[in-house]
C-alpha cells in the first residue's frame, strides 16, 4: 500500500476469478482519501509484490513464482495503464520493493539490487538481496535483510552495514527513515530453532547504531512500519493478542489494537501514518473453513497527543 499525491492510497494484490481457486490475477486498485474505490484493474502478470508512487503513476514489482520466469518492474500511469517494462534480473530472480530516487530512476530490491535510470535502462547492479528498501534524505537508499540495515549511496556503493543478527534465525522485513535521520526496522527474531518467533523493532542512529531494540509476544508476524506524529513508532501484523502495536519515542509499548475480529484469519500488513495522528491500514480477512478472501482496509481515530 501507498498513500498517492491526491490523498487516497492504491494498493496491490492478487484477484481470483470467480469459482475458478487456481487462478489468480495480479490487482491495483485505487481508493479515495475516504476508502471509496476509484478504478481496478488485474493484469497478465505473475504476482505484484510491491509498489510506489512516481511522478507520473505507479511503480510496481513483479515477481515470477518459483523459478519460472523474470522479474520485472511495471510502470503505470495514474488510471493504472501499463506503459513500460523493464526486466532486471534472471530466470528465479524476484522483487519485493522499489523507490524513486531525486534524479527521477528506480531502485529495486529483493534477490538483487538495482538501480535504472529515469529512461529504464540500468545503470548498476548488485547481487545482494534485500527485503525492504526505502530513499533516504541525501538522495541515496536503505536496505534491511537478515538482520542487516545497509546504507546505499545512489550510485550503488555501499557506504556502511549494521548488523543486528547473532541468533539462529532473524530477519528484517521493512524499513523507514525517521525525521530525525536515522531508521527503524521491523522483522523476526528466534533464538534457537525450536524458540517461537518474536516480533522485533530496532530503531538506529542516522549512523546504523542502535539506539533501542523492542521485542513482542511469542508467535507473532510485523511487517508494516511507519513513524508517528510524536516520533514514535508504529507497527501492523498478525499475533494472537494484537493487529498494531504503537510504541513511543523510546520503544515502550504505549497502546496495542485488534481491528479484525471473529473466527475469520485475520492479517494487517500494511500501514500509512496521517497527520492528524491516524492511520490507514491495509490487511486481509479470510474464513478459517473456506477458501475465500477479503481485502481489509480501515481507517484509526486520529491519536490523543
Amino acid at each position: 500500500m501507498a498513500r498517492t499525491d491526491d490523498g487516497g492510497y492504491v494498493l496491490v494484490g492478487h484477484a481470483r476469478t470467480s469459482g475458478c481457486v487456481d487462478s489468480s490475477f495480479p490487482w491495483v486498485v485505487k481508493v479515495d482519501a475516504s476508502g471509496s474505490e476509484e478504478w481496478s484493474r488485474t493484469y497478465a502478470a505473475r504476482r505484484f509484490t510491491g509498489i510506489h508512487v512516481v511522478d507520473d503513476g505507479y511503480v510496481v514489482c513483479e515477481s515470477p513464482l518459483g523459478t519460472d520466469g523474470e522479474p520485472k518492474l511495471l510502470r503505470l500511469d495514474s488510471n493504472g495503464e501499463p506503459t513500460r517494462t523493464h526486466t532486471p534480473g534472471r530466470d528465479g530472480d524476484w522483487l519485493s520493493s522499489v523507490v524513486q530516487l531525486p534524479d527521477g530512476g528506480l531502485v529495486g530490491a529483493g534477490s538483487m539490487v538495482f538501480k535504472a535510470g529515469p529512461d529504464g535502462n540500468r545503470e548498476w547492479f548488485e547481487r545482494r538481496s534485500a527485503q525492504d528498501i526505502v530513499a533516504t534524505e541525501d538522495g541515496g537508499f536503505a536496505s534491511v535483510m537478515h538482520g542487516r540495515l545497509t546504507k546505499w549511496a545512489a550510485d550503488g556503493r555501499i557506504e556502511w552495514v549494521s548488523g543486528f543478527g547473532g541468533h539462529d534465525r532473524d530477519d528484517f522485513y521493512s524499513v523507514t527513515q525517521t525525521r530525525d535521520g536515522g531508521y527503524a526496522t521491523v522483522g523476526y527474531v528466534r533464538e534457537t530453532s525450536d524458540d517461537d518467533q518474536q516480533t522485533r523493532v530496532v530503531r538506529t542512529d542516522g549512523g546504523g547504531d542502535k539506539l533501542w531494540e523492542t521485542r513482542f509476544t511469542p508467535r507473532s508476524v510485523c511487517r508494516g512500519i511507519v513513524e508517528a506524529a510524536d516520533g514514535g513508532i508504529a507497527v501492523v501484523g498478525r499475533s494472537d493478542e494484537y493487529q498494531a502495536v504503537r510504541l513511543d519515542a523510546d520503544g515502550e509499548r504505549r497502546w496495542s489494537a485488534q481491528y479484525l475480529t471473529g473466527d475469520w484469519i485475520n492479517r494487517t500488513e500494511a500501514i500509512v501514518g496521517l497527520d492528524d495522528g491516524g492511520y490507514v491500514i491495509s490487511g486481509t480477512s479470510s474464513p478459517q473453513s473456506e477458501d475465500e478472501l477479503q481485502v481489509v482496509l480501515l481507517r484509526t481515530a486520529p491519536e490523543s497527543r
